[in-house]
């Protein structure tokens, strides 16, 4: 039975943010396990120094799968120089995933009652 998982973790500030996120989400994906959400990394002043790094990027990934390919994602994360710490949590459901069908739809009618304004706005300078 799949779970939701989190994955958040921070990355020395040498790390390319973009080639860092690709890696990580390729190996969860590598291992069959599907993306929910994943939030960018971010440049973070630290609260504490890790390592003797006192900036790095923090980032997450909310990912479903089963707990026995847990181990697996530790083992990689581990062995990974560029990681300065992370954690994997089991999560029993996101904010993010608690939106109603009803709160969705209203969103796309607000996107395309926007997308229309814009329309019209670009229409009348013309």
């Amino acid at each position: 039975m799949t779970k939701l998982y989190e994955l958040s973790f921070w990355a020395r500030k040498e790390t390319d943010p973009e080639k860092m996120e690709e890696e990580l989400i390729k190996l969860l994906e590598n291992l069959g396990l599907e993306i929910v959400k994943k939030i960018p990394l971010k440049m973070r002043n630290m609260a504490y120094p890790i390592l003797k790094e006192n900036m790095g990027y923090l980032g997450t990934i909310y990912f479903n799968a089963t707990s026995e390919k847990i181990p697996f994602i530790d083992k990689e994360m581990k062995s990974k120089s560029l990681i300065l710490r992370y954690v994997i949590l089991h999560r029993k459901q996101a904010k993010f995933l608690k939106e109603t069908k009803e709160q969705s739809q209203n969103k796309t009618n607000n996107n395309e009652e926007k997308i229309k304004l814009a329309a019209d706005i670009k229409e009348a300078n013309k």
